[in-house]
């Protein structure tokens, strides 16, 4: 079964339930962020005013692709991702937003 997953960025807390669901065979998953933010090892947040390091690696061991911000300022406000190819993506996938 195809199986989708949309969420705003990679956020840490959720990387293990991606790559748990990636190991069962019976699920073709793919996971599609609307943004960019986080996904780099070591990088600068603006709401938490500091250097963020992270112990794992976000986008290791499960299918994913970012999509197209057209936001001129992106950010996790409504206007900070603008993704408009998601329908093409997901045409025929059973997809969970969270």
């Amino acid at each position: 079964m195809k199986f989708a997953i949309l969420t705003s960025h990679p956020i840490q807390y959720q990387i293990p339930l991606f790559q748990e669901l990636a190991k069962n065979s019976k699920i073709d998953l793919t996971v599609y962020f609307c943004w960019k933010a986080g996904s780099q090892k070591e990088y600068y947040d603006k709401q938490f005013g500091r250097k963020i390091v992270w112990d794992l690696s976000l986008l290791d061991g499960y299918n994913y692709k970012f999509l197209n911000n057209f936001s001129l300022r992106s950010s996790s406000d409504f206007w900070g991702q603008i993704n408009l190819t998601l329908y093409w993506f997901t045409a025929g996938i059973h997809l969970l937003i969270g």
